[in-house]
């Protein structure tokens, strides 16, 4: 299920019939700070892949989607999280920094999270087994689990 605004779903749509996987994938149209990511009566999902959103958003909603993340998780499922991740001096990776003042200036609370921030709200929704993967020079994926 690929959950994302209205005006993005059509964009998916797209990619995923080019990809052929319109059988294997549906999609779902709102606000990911508003409305429910997993419809009523549907079973919960193995992982949640939540990627380049947290940087948008204050630390109130970081940790808001990453608990309604890890709340439609079944037992033992996996949260992902990509984005652009700082180390602890907040200077490093450089690209990462550069995108943090971006983020000062676009939004009206962003930043790029440290690897540690982000890890902290994880454990504070209950999630543990944290793994930290860079992807690319300022990314990476966070990921913990939902204990069984």
């Amino acid at each position: 299920v690929v959950f994302d605004l209205p005006e993005v779903v059509p964009l998916a749509a797209e990619e995923i019939a080019v990809a052929g996987l319109g059988g294997r994938v549906s999609i779902r149209a709102g606000d990911y700070l508003t409305d429910p990511l997993a419809a009523a009566g549907e079973p919960p999902f193995g992982a949640v892949y939540v990627s380049n959103v947290i940087h948008s958003l204050s630390e109130a909603e970081t940790e808001r989607l990453l608990a309604k993340a890890a709340g439609v998780l079944a037992p033992g499922g996996l949260l992902v999280v990509k984005d652009f991740f700082l180390d602890d001096s907040r200077t490093r990776p450089a690209a990462g920094a550069r995108f943090a003042v971006n983020m000062l200036v676009g939004t009206s609370a962003g930043k790029s999270y440290t690897w540690s921030e982000v890890e902290a709200c994880c454990r504070a929704i209950g999630l543990g087994e944290l793994r930290r993967l860079p992807v690319a020079t300022a990314s990476g994926i966070l990921t913990g689990r939902r204990p069984e």
